[in-house]
């Protein structure tokens, strides 16, 4: 393996540790039913660029940065849901008392 090659997969890794640090922030999110932070969408779909950008010579690195990059969409998407579902239940709790509101 050539000294690029070893520098490429360093930047690679270095990649793949932020990506799990966000991926351990954002499943606290999620198992919270917490709304995630504006920030951390942006940087999380930031660092997806960066990772997808990434092409080593090790296939196993490479494996690594897919399932990363996989993840981290799959819990963005989550997120959403839950966003969703969040304020889909909050309009339909308003609904169902907004009667009892207008009686007090």
């Amino acid at each position: 393996m050539a000294k690029g090659d070893n520098m490429e997969k360093e930047e690679a890794m270095n990649k793949i540790y932020i990506a799990y640090g966000f991926l351990q922030q954002i499943h606290n999110y999620i198992m919270n039913v917490e709304p995630l932070p504006e920030h951390m969408k942006t940087e999380s779909m930031q660092l997806i660029e960066e990772l997808s950008e990434i092409k080593t010579e090790d296939q196993e690195t490479n494996e690594i940065i897919s399932n990363v990059i996989d993840t981290m969409i799959e819990q963005l998407e989550l997120c959403d849901k839950i966003k969703e579902q969040k304020e889909k239940l909050w309009d339909e709790f308003k609904e169902k008392f907004s009667s009892i509101e207008n009686e007090i």
